[in-house]
């Protein structure tokens, strides 16, 4: 908060006595404190609420990373003859065998190891974010701020015209991951093998773009993660009683969702779209996927087109449940980006 206050004064930066929830961390209660009111920017996007700054130096470079943080804890305890006493039972398990339930009792009892812990990582950490890079996207909204130009721009006036206003918003993302050279930047790279770019960061791509796509549209809502009661759906584009929901999705994410659980590229579109399209009153909603694998890149091993079918089957039944719970919903329709790695033109 300090450093936002000497940064906005730095920067003529207005500032709005704004609500804080939480202003520090006791680590002796091992709880949050409560709240105040401070003199900082606020959220244009969320009027009321407050913009906190962080410096660069506190973004770390990677999300990947594994802080090993049972050995860590280990290290900690050892070097303190009471706590190694106290924690005796930690101790005696092989890091391979603790448990990070384990980790969270010994920092709920022992608030100075958590403190300890932090301060560790800190130091270790000197390099910040590589913002050249941006390997996760953070500053995609003002890497595509002027990505996209449009000339002769006319007002949209209706549903059917904010659809095909989308569905070009989202053709436009498509030819850049899947034509030009834009899939880089759905795969990172480590110990010289790639590897899948985590969801979030395919969707800083999406939101950067569409804030840029639909800055030209004044009369329309963009919104990214919109809480809805029932959990954030990826995408919103609003204008007046239109409503678009889109949500995003890796194919290759597999992972169990849900109770019964189905994969994560199923429960997308059977269960997370459906109740995001009801609790939004759309009007219409979109399913895109990124398929990393294909059998350009994984001809052994197996490529994700079966997924592709398999999505494509239950799209005539969710539309037809959403026209059923919905009266004004018009339809659902399903996108795939081929997000797999391409030679070098000057390969070809």
């Amino acid at each position: 908060i300090n450093y936002t206050q000497d940064q906005c004064r730095l920067l003529n930066i207005p500032l709005k006595n704004l609500p804080v929830n939480h202003d520090g961390f006791d680590f002796e209660e091992m709880e949050w404190k409560g709240g105040s009111y401070y003199d900082l920017p606020e959220n244009l996007l969320h009027p009321g609420s407050a913009v906190i700054f962080v410096p660069k130096r506190l973004l770390r470079a990677s999300e990947f990373d594994n802080d090993n943080i049972e050995s860590r804890v280990k290290g900690i305890l050892q070097q303190d003859t009471e706590l190694a006493r106290r924690f005796s039972i930690f101790l005696s398990k092989k890091v391979s065998d603790i448990d990070i339930n384990d980790v969270r009792k010994v920092f709920l009892e022992e608030g100075s190891v958590f403190k300890k812990y932090l301060e560790l990582i800190t130091e270790e950490r000197v390099s910040g974010y590589n913002f050249e890079k941006d390997i996760l996207k953070i500053l995609a909204i003002k890497s595509y701020s002027k990505f996209i130009k449009i000339k002769d721009v006319k007002e949209i006036n209706n549903c059917s015209e904010l659809l095909n206003k989308t569905l070009e918003l989202i053709g436009i993302y498509k030819d850049h991951l899947s034509v030009a050279d834009g899939w880089r930047d759905t795969w990172y790279e480590k110990n010289s093998t790639l590897y899948p770019q985590r969801e979030v960061v395919i969707g800083r791509i999406f939101r950067g773009m569409g804030l840029a796509y639909f800055h030209h549209f004044p009369n329309v809502t963009f919104e990214s993660e919109v809480g809805t009661g029932n959990g954030p759906v990826d995408f919103k584009v609003i204008l007046g009683s239109c409503r678009i929901v889109i949500e995003l999705k890796k194919l290759e994410n597999s992972s169990p969702k849900g109770d019964p659980s189905l994969p994560s590229y199923i429960h997308g579109i059977k269960r997370q779209l459906p109740d995001y399209a009801y609790l939004a009153k759309a009007t219409n909603a979109i399913y895109i996927t990124g398929q990393h694998y294909t059998k350009r890149n994984r001809p052994q091993k197996g490529d994700h087109n079966y997924r592709i079918e398999e999505i494509k089957e239950l799209v005539p039944k969710v539309e037809l449940e959403l026209k059923s719970r919905l009266k004004n919903f018009d339809n659902l329709q399903y996108i795939n980006i081929d997000l797999s790695p391409r030679e070098s033109a000057s390969n070809l």
